[in-house]
């Protein structure tokens, strides 16, 4: 069961707003924050290795789903717990995941983002191989777009549900 919300400080909520604000900058301009996504390489490589190990059909998707696992998981365990900035900053890291995983879809056809591999033919790339297999390739930008849709969607929800705990905290104090 999760427990009821701690308050959060003014401190603590603008710290959270300016932190959602620049991955949020990063997100707009197609780019990856740098820190977090150093973050997320290994758990996305991590990933294909867990995930393989279930099926060989999830060895390709599973560095995405690695990648996306550890911050939703983290928020979840915060939810639980009941504390609602860093619930926050584990769904912004989450929202960041998502932005970077799409735009490593849209760069399927493209095939211009380095890879770890340092391949650049495209042999090595998670999503031109998954589409490929799918059939789907030729919608790679389109799926990427709703990606980065669903992730700023998941933000906006985010902002309103801390700022309305924020409020609240405020009112009673």
């Amino acid at each position: 069961m999760s427990q009821p919300f701690e308050p959060i400080s003014t401190p603590a909520f603008l710290a959270c707003i300016a932190f959602a604000s620049l991955i949020a900058l990063q997100g707009m301009t197609g780019t990856c924050f740098f820190f977090l996504h150093l973050i997320d390489l290994p758990f996305h490589e991590a990933g294909h290795v867990i995930f393989g190990l279930i099926s060989s059909h999830l060895h390709i998707i599973g560095g995405s789903l690695g990648q996306l696992a550890f911050p939703f998981i983290t928020a979840g365990y915060f939810f639980m717990h009941g504390k609602p900035a860093s619930l926050f900053i584990s769904t912004v890291w989450g929202v960041e995941s998502l932005w970077c995983i799409a735009r490593y879809m849209a760069d399927s056809r493209a095939l211009v983002l380095p890879l770890l591999s340092g391949r650049t033919d495209g042999e090595g790339h998670d999503w031109r191989n998954l589409f490929s297999q799918w059939g789907i390739l030729h919608k790679d930008t389109q799926i990427a777009g709703q990606t980065r849709l669903l992730a700023s969607m998941i933000l906006i929800y985010a902002c309103f549900r801390l700022l309305k705990h924020w409020r609240n905290s405020t009112q009673k104090h």
